[in-house]
């Protein structure tokens, strides 16, 4: 995807706001209005006068969205944002997923529609499924609730599937209600520390139990992307904090993925620790 190529904060496909914002005049421009962030409560019968004033005011040429000409184009911009088909993908499968659990049919359409880039509709069954959830005994909420991250994890790309009211209004309330009532089960320590990806959660995790690989796995990523952070301004001659914590930090990474076994998530850590490695090094000389 072009955007300006600004240093800064980012959207989920890397735009800049500036660059976010025409983009949404592009979708507009092409009247692609699934995908409009400011069409999206724009009452159907008045699209065709947004898209008129908006054409008037920027033109009719596309400034973020590739320019290719006639159906082609209009085909790719209608294909799921083809720059976030991952995403798409993944949540396409974590409809399949859900589905095996008659309970869980109300996310699953949540996922579909979301896949399909129908966020209103999408966000309506979300909440019906909340509605549903709020019903059931807390051992039914607990069941669903590990099933629903179980499937999350098993698709990481689906990144616009733990949307907030999700997490807000069912996983976490449930989680930490029933790490609250048992505090010597590790599952709902486990859950929690995933979710929020909380250093000290997972290091608890972790403690309760030594050989899961997810935990480690997490927290090794953990690790690394703060040691990322402090040295991706090198090319301008500073780092960020201290070289020794950055080598700790790297070494307390390792010994977590040593003790992990292998997967690819887990060779691909390691090559990035060498990388980062390598860096530091260099730096320090």
């Amino acid at each position: 995807m072009p955007g300006c190529g600004v240093f800064g904060p980012v959207d989920n496909i890397g735009l800049c706001d500036n660059c976010a914002a025409k983009l949404d005049r592009d979708m507009i421009s092409t009247r692609v209005w699934e995908y409009s962030a400011a069409a999206f409560m724009v009452a159907p019968e008045k699209r065709e006068a947004v898209q008129a004033a908006t054409v008037a005011k920027y033109g009719a040429s596309l400034v973020i969205a590739a320019a290719e000409a006639g159906a082609s184009r209009q085909a790719r911009l209608n294909d799921g944002y083809y720059w976030n088909r991952e995403n798409f993908e993944g949540l396409a499968s974590l409809a399949v997923a859900l589905r095996a659990d008659p309970r869980l049919e109300e996310l699953a359409e949540y996922c579909d529609l979301r896949e399909k880039g129908l966020r209103r509709d999408a966000f309506a069954r979300l909440d019906a499924f909340l509605e549903q959830m709020r019903r059931l005994d807390a051992s039914a909420q607990r069941e669903l609730a590990l099933q629903v991250l179980e499937a999350h994890w098993r698709a990481p790309q689906a990144h616009a599937f733990l949307a907030a009211p999700l997490r807000d209004r069912f996983l976490e309330p449930v989680l930490e209600q029933w790490r609250a009532e048992d505090v010597s089960d590790p599952v709902p320590i486990r859950a929690l520390a995933l979710l929020r990806r909380d250093h000290e959660l997972l290091e608890e995790a972790l403690r309760l139990d030594s050989k899961d690989d997810r935990v480690r796995i997490a927290l090794a990523r953990i690790l690394l992307r703060a040691v990322d952070y402090a040295t991706h301004h090198l090319g301008e001659g500073r780092f960020i904090g201290d070289v020794d914590d950055a080598f700790e930090a790297l070494a307390k990474a390792a010994s977590l993925l040593d003790g992990a076994a292998s997967s690819p998530s887990v060779t691909s850590l390691r090559q990035e620790l060498e990388q980062l490695n390598g860096l530091l090094c260099d730096w320090k000389q």
